[in-house]
């Protein structure tokens, strides 16, 4: 069995659990688990009366985000196709690959490393260490019933906002990434300075996706797989960073652009294998250490012309990427834009955190965003 579709609900937060809450294994026969909640009728929208909420968790080994996200766009655009009775366009929207790419890739940045043993060792240099606290964990604390789950703090983002911020990133010539990951960073240590954590500099050190895809040769259609890698990066920020917030960001683009095009993930990653050669997939997951970043981001977004323009029978609304990640992070960002629309959730472990803490930071988030657009 690939699939497990559960039945339809009418509450959003039990299908959530009941979707997310079971983890797949590496042997798990189950690829991807599915449910549908009702999120009630609105007869004021007429063309689109009834509203359902699609919650779909699909095994990490098969997919990654970027994946996941257009995939939820083609499915929207095919199931209002069958119910408008026209033809169904049966050309590949994407092509699977088993990742010997990927492998073929990572084998040559091993032989380039192994040629190099310094190297390896400043590669060792540039991952974070397990024994540091976490910016936000040293000024929150910890829940007081601490809880083996992850929480979820969701927020849309203002349209006006996020394209007049994403303006001033491209008139910076820096990546929406890059001005994202800036703000956050902003953020935690604003958090920190009203704690009373008062410091010249602050280093925050972070885990943000790249996708492989952007090593490899062009492909006619997607390439769908696990292509996402973290790079683990450390940024040191005064302060009154929102001060001067455009030229900390074009800095912090210049490190992490430089860390791309050198292909600093892919040795991160290498040397990390090379060091536990002797452990299976599923031991190294399990001895995870979820305190290694002050976050991780994850920056999904799908083509602005994405979708359908005029949709007869379903309207895709808005997008959302939740992740059970308490066994693997402290906390996890997720930012989609589908459209002009944009999303974001903070997925959190109960273990470190409490709701007040994430939601603190997803309030002073959104207001660095705001002030410096």
């Amino acid at each position: 069995m690939w699939d497990e579709v559960l039945e339809p609900q009418d509450d959003l937060g039990s299908l959530c659990e009941q979707v997310l809450g079971k983890p797949f294994s590496y042997s798990d026969p189950v690829q991807w688990r599915a449910g549908l909640a009702y999120r009630g009728s609105h007869q004021h929208n007429t063309p689109f009366p009834h509203q359902y909420a699609l919650v779909i968790h699909v095994h990490h080994g098969h997919c990654d985000g970027n994946d996941l996200i257009k995939s939820q766009v083609w499915f929207s655009d095919i199931l209002d196709d069958i119910l408008s009775g026209r033809r169904i366009n049966e050309t590949p929207l994407c092509t699977y690959r088993e990742n010997d790419d990927i492998k073929s890739l990572m084998e040559q940045v091993k032989i380039r490393l192994l040629e190099d043993p310094h190297k390896i060792d400043s590669i060792r240099r540039t991952q974070p260490s397990e024994d540091r606290t976490p910016l936000l964990m040293k000024i929150a604390g910890k829940p007081q019933i601490p809880e083996t789950s992850t929480g979820y703090v969701i927020r849309s983002f203002i349209p006006q906002v996020m394209n007049k911020f994403q303006e001033n990133a491209k008139a910076a010539g820096i990546s929406f990434n890059s001005s994202i990951i800036a703000a956050i960073n902003t953020a935690l240590v604003e958090l920190a300075t009203e704690a009373g954590l008062s410091q010249d500099a602050y280093k925050v050190t972070f885990g943000h996706m790249i996708s492989l895809r952007i090593y490899l040769e062009k492909s006619a259609t997607h390439r769908s797989g696990l292509y996402g890698k973290m790079h683990n990066h450390s940024s040191t920020l005064s302060k009154n960073t929102r001060d001067n917030f455009w030229e900390y960001a074009t800095q912090l683009h210049q490190e992490l652009r430089s860390a791309i095009k050198t292909g600093l993930a892919l040795q991160q990653d290498v040397v990390s294998t090379m060091d536990n050669s002797e452990m299976t997939p599923d031991e190294i997951v399990a001895n995870t250490c979820p305190t290694l970043c002050d976050y991780l981001l994850s920056n999904m977004s799908t083509p602005i012309s994405a979708g359908k323009d005029q949709p007869e029978n379903i309207i895709l609304e808005g997008l959302y990427c939740l992740g059970r990640v308490h066994n693997f992070h402290n906390i996890t960002c997720y930012i989609v834009r589908y459209k002009d629309n944009y999303s974001g959730t903070l997925n959190y472990s109960k273990q470190f955190y409490c709701s007040d803490t994430v939601n603190r930071l997803f309030d002073t988030l959104l207001n660095v965003i705001k002030a410096v657009s």
